[in-house]
């Protein structure tokens, strides 16, 4: 009698177990959590391959001034040539101001750091933390 309980229960656990594989490989249930979540601005991943873009600040301006990219996964690189900046603020830019993207920051004693978001298309103004005027571009066109 306990070997039949024992083997009904493992049948169970097993048919529960593929049962939820099943919907979760397949998204038979939609998943909701606060990683898939993205403002309007930004794009899902996609399976395109993840762009580099690097800004270099300097005392008086960040070089390149502009850069271009398509939609998508981007790595923005930050190297700090004036030591004392605390990272690269990313902002989108609407007919009605800005909304903020996202921050490469740059952890203490170092000059060099990266950060990847997800980016629609549009102009986005990057800018030194540390000096708000030191600005330059981004422009996100579709291919």
């Amino acid at each position: 009698m306990k070997l039949k309980t024992i083997i009904s229960s493992l049948i169970i656990l097993f048919v529960a177990g593929t049962f939820v594989a099943v919907t979760h490989v397949t998204g038979l249930f939609p998943r909701s959590s606060a990683r898939e979540t993205q403002a309007p601005e930004q794009v899902r991943p996609s399976d395109r391959p993840i762009q580099n873009v690097r800004f270099t600040l300097h005392n008086d301006s960040i070089y390149p001034r502009q850069l271009r990219a398509q939609p998508g996964r981007i790595t923005i690189a930050v190297e700090d040539r004036t030591r004392q900046s605390s990272g690269l603020i990313i902002q989108r830019q609407t007919e009605g101001g800005t909304l903020p993207v996202g921050q490469v920051t740059l952890p203490a004693n170092e000059f060099r750091a990266r950060a990847q978001f997800g980016l629609g298309v549009g102009r986005y103004v990057v800018f030194d933390a540390s000096q708000p005027n030191n600005r330059a571009e981004l422009l996100v066109e579709p291919q």
